[in-house]
């Protein structure tokens, strides 16, 4: 009786083996598979946190470019306005020549910061144009 126990233990401990590495190897595949659509899942949820964080750096970098843009032609206007009168003050005014120097001086001031400002609006309208074309390959 106990060699007929010991030969079907024989016998059946393979095929126990056998079945219980299959039931784990199932088992893992299954869990691995639920594992890996979670992961993607989450990837794809990644990847549309960042293109709306880009989306939000993008407007609000156009927002501050729109803001610079603003200041500096209030100040390049502000500017002409300032070198227009000290022109009409020059040409009215009888002064000696020491005075007409430093006047001539103090109007090409004006003149100076116009052309510094219009060159960074000039600037700051190639970055907005090139804000722009970021911003349309982030919205495709």
């Amino acid at each position: 009786m106990m060699e007929t126990i010991v030969q079907w233990a024989t016998i059946l401990s393979p095929i126990i083996a056998v079945l219980l590495a299959w039931w784990t190897s199932r088992s893992s595949a299954k869990e691995s598979a639920r594992q890996i659509a979670v992961m993607q899942e989450n990837t794809s949820k990644e990847v549309e946190h960042l293109q709306h964080l880009a989306e939000i750096q993008v407007e609000t970098i156009a927002i501050n470019l729109e803001m610079q843009t603003i200041l500096n032609s209030l100040i390049a206007q502000q500017a002409d306005e300032e070198r227009k009168e000290l022109k009409s003050i020059m040409d009215i005014n009888q002064l000696t020549f020491r005075d007409l120097a430093i006047q001539e001086y103090e109007a090409k001031k004006p003149k100076r910061n116009l052309r510094y400002t219009m060159a960074y609006l000039q600037e700051l309208k190639k970055l907005k144009a090139k804000l722009e074309i970021i911003k349309g390959r982030i919205d495709q």
